[in-house]
């Protein structure tokens, strides 16, 4: 059943507060210099910002694996070890000014070589391009989340995909409603597809995808052979609906928990994870997905809306216009037009048997009890 614009506005709650041509608009209002570095990023074209910050001594015992990150044919300025050294300084700085970080000071605790490690913070300051205070907010705001989200007894150390999840999340794993693809586009950004059909996202259901997403997001951040390459060239987004026939009495109720969904997982993407976004390609076959996609454009910010790019051709012509941003036919999942033969399921059952080898069971320097005391004073932290 085909609808209308006019009939999908009939049944919407309210006009959305940001549409097309405000982005038209906003896009015309920003700086060359953002328009340029949006193009960049879509692009697959890396731009470097460098600050002219003072810099303050770090201990040499800690700078001892920056060399590693220095093997690059092409070396980011930002990434020598004299630059590096004054942004860790920096970014240390920083987080000792931020009044309030509980669940940052509790990591400390429970683990602080992962959370004070230069593989780990480094993160943090390439998705903020090298502003140490950016960063700075980011780890603290991250570390609130990660512990809302996963509990104490699992925070403070790497995710383990899908050990990690709790017993409730599996559907959503097994539903695959975000994929981390198998293959890079042509700049090395890792590609995350998600696809409406595959998810749950009532409000009960919100958490399990939350936490669905930061696994998979950190599946592509640590991994052992290219996650230092896609921590700096970023990510790329590959968004489609597959809800053409759905029955029109159950379309608001499907927009609305997908607006409820949305809200929070941009939230933890601007403010917390440590993903840069090059790129957000949102296909939208009909009307109503296209006003479904205006609603969600108001939780982006202007500086991820200037990432994105709305699909509303013939698959042709949209796979023509993907492959001008590096991404092929063959990269495409199906579900779009795309070719990409990915078995995810057989991604998942591999990732289970590899983080469990590469992480083992969890911490092993804390005590259980010391982590049921600690469980209890998170539960303190995030009341009410």
């Amino acid at each position: 059943m085909l609808f209308s614009s006019k009939w999908v506005k009939g049944w919407w709650h309210k006009e959305p507060q940001f549409n097309f041509n405000n982005l038209v608009d906003e896009h015309a209002n920003m700086s060359q210099e953002k328009l340029f570095q949006a193009a960049r990023d879509m692009y697959g074209q890396e731009i470097d910002n460098d600050h002219d910050d003072g810099a303050d001594n770090t201990n040499d015992d800690d700078m001892m694996n920056i060399d590693d990150h220095q093997q690059q044919e092409h070396q980011n300025p930002n990434e020598t070890p004299e630059k590096l050294k004054e942004l860790l300084s920096q970014l240390e700085d920083e987080i000792e000014n931020i009044p309030e970080k509980e669940a940052y000071e509790l990591g400390l605790f429970a683990n602080p070589d992962y959370l004070e490690s230069i593989k780990f913070r480094l993160m943090f300051l390439r998705s903020d391009r090298y502003d140490p205070r950016a960063a700075a907010k980011r780890l603290v705001n991250y570390w609130d989340r990660k512990v809302q989200l996963f509990g104490a007894d699992k925070a403070f150390r790497p995710l383990r995909m899908p050990i990690d999840f709790a017993p409730k999340d599996e559907t959503s794993a097994t539903q695959g409603g975000f994929r981390l693809l198998p293959a890079r586009d042509e700049a090395g950004r890792a590609v995350i597809f998600s696809f409406r059909r595959y998810y749950d996202n009532r409000h009960e259901n919100i958490e399990s995808m939350l936490r669905l997403f930061w696994c998979i997001s950190h599946a592509a951040l640590e991994d052992p052979e290219d996650g230092d390459t896609i921590q700096q060239v970023g990510f790329v987004g590959l968004t489609g609906n597959g809800m053409d026939d759905v029955a029109a009495d159950s379309m608001l109720q499907a927009c609305s928990n997908h607006i409820e969904f949305y809200s929070t997982f941009y939230s933890d993407l601007i403010h917390c994870l440590p993903m840069k976004i090059a790129a957000i390609h949102m296909f939208a076959p009909n009307p109503w997905v296209k006003l479904l996609i205006e609603h969600v454009l108001s939780f982006q910010g202007p500086h991820l809306r200037a990432r994105v790019q709305i699909y509303d051709g013939t698959t042709e012509e949209n796979l023509d216009k993907l492959e001008d941003y590096g991404i092929s036919p063959e990269m495409v999942p199906p579900e779009l037009g795309g070719t990409l033969d990915f078995n995810y399921h057989g991604w998942l059952m591999r990732k289970r048997v590899e983080d469990a080898a590469r992480y083992g069971t969890g911490l092993t320097s804390t005590s259980t009890d010391t982590m049921m005391d600690m469980e209890v004073t998170t539960e303190k932290m995030f009341e009410g």
